[in-house]
């Protein structure tokens, strides 16, 4: 059979062309949330304390906007939204301490190193929901691949931070976070899967304090 050399070299270098740009197109996208991520990280501290800096010079402005008979009842209600949403942080670091605790116990049983930094950073960053969970589960995998059996140990380390996000998501915040907020453990669920399909990360912070 002929074979045109002409025609094979202008697929190959169109699927050349077509595999640099999706590259291309991968890297503009990872570095977009890369970028995201830094933001949130360094953004978040400081928005959040202005805000509870500024917060009863808000609530004051706010009352001040409302008819005089009004006031009494909405003043209550920022009572009762500072009350639940200081039950909701006492939740959530509680929830933090038991993730970080299980994650130091199941790397440290398979002898992982760092295990006792990378379980603290796994329970202070489960306070951000997903970008947490991701950042230290990487983390972790990078540590185990630099061991003399990176495959298995990475595979374990996986497993392990599968297991502990199973349960952290179905059994330790619905019933921890929903005790301290009066909200039943399905309702919590439901609100993190409805506020997180919307709203992505943000949405997923906001979910329980919001319901």
């Amino acid at each position: 059979f002929p074979v045109n050399l002409q025609a094979i070299l202008e697929r190959l270098t169109a699927a050349a062309e077509s595999l640099v740009t999706g590259a291309g197109h991968g890297l503009v996208n990872v570095a977009r949330q890369i970028g995201g991520l830094l933001s949130i990280l360094i953004l978040s501290p400081i928005v959040g304390y202005r805000l509870l800096r500024d917060l009863p010079a808000l609530r004051r402005n706010s009352l001040r906007l409302l008819p005089r008979q009004l006031e009494p009842e909405v003043d209550g209600l920022f009572v009762e939204m500072d009350v639940l949403v200081g039950r909701y942080l006492r939740g959530q670091m509680l929830v933090s301490l038991i993730v970080g605790s299980l994650t130091i116990a199941g790397l440290s049983i398979i002898g992982l190193p760092y295990a006792v930094v990378i379980g603290a950073l796994a329970g202070l960053l489960n306070m951000v929901p997903i970008v947490g969970y991701w950042s230290s589960l990487i983390l972790a995998l990078l540590v185990g691949l630099s061991t003399p059996n990176p495959g298995g140990t990475a595979l374990i380390v996986g497993a392990i931070f599968f297991a502990i996000q199973i349960l952290e998501q179905n059994f330790i915040s619905p019933r921890i976070v929903g005790e301290q907020t009066g909200l039943h453990p399905v309702a919590v669920l439901l609100s993190l899967l409805v506020f997180g399909a919307l709203g992505g990360m943000a949405g997923a912070v906001m979910a329980i304090p919001f319901t």
